[in-house]
């Protein structure tokens, strides 16, 4: 009798090496169906949000300006921002200052998304066509995913604090997605 004891352990022990083993594969399977594609979006909108967070607080003017779609950057806007302040590290230097003034020296900048609503087909096709307005060496811009956010901003440092409700579009435009229009500070 004992050794069909032992046989039906090892069958028991094999099995759950099996099941082990199953579960294994289908947590790499999910992160890869999952996660993968959002690291390779930047972060989905939730991404760009916190790079805008952290563009503002670091005065990282390459982290900010890649928050927004190069149409927009490459195509005038930037070129305006830089008329009034030189350099995009001086528009930063200028933006930080500001929130310095409010919030003390080492204020953090936050963000939570209230309400998010999809896009319809003719706000996209809209937004795509003023993008392909925008552009001057003729490229027609296709925007096919977005939305427009609810996102309560929060500023705190040792000054003070404040908490702002905005209107935020974001776009996923070429596998990425970007701030299009908002009522933050744009580049």
């Amino acid at each position: 009798m004992s050794t069909i004891r032992l046989n039906h352990n090892k069958s028991s022990k094999k099995k759950r090496r099996l099941n082990v083993g199953a579960v294994v594969v289908s947590l790499v399977i999910i992160f890869l169906i999952f996660f993968i594609p959002i690291s390779i979006s930047n972060g989905g909108y939730k991404g760009v949000m916190k790079s805008y967070c952290r563009a503002i607080t670091k005065q990282d003017y390459k982290l900010y300006k890649s928050v927004f779609p190069n149409f927009l950057t490459e195509n005038g806007l930037e070129s305006l921002m830089l008329f009034a302040y030189d350099t995009g590290d001086n528009y930063m230097q200028e933006m930080h200052n500001s929130y310095v003034d409010k919030y003390g020296k080492s204020f953090k900048a936050s963000y939570k998304v209230i309400d998010r609503t999809k896009l319809s087909k003719d706000e996209l096709a809209e937004y795509s066509e003023d993008a392909t307005s925008l552009c001057t060496d003729g490229s027609e811009i296709n925007i096919k995913k977005g939305y427009n956010l609810t996102v309560s901003m929060k500023y705190k440092g040792k000054s003070g604090s404040s908490t702002e409700e905005l209107s935020v579009i974001v776009i996923k435009y070429d596998g990425k997605w970007y701030i299009y229009d908002s009522d933050i500070h744009f580049c």
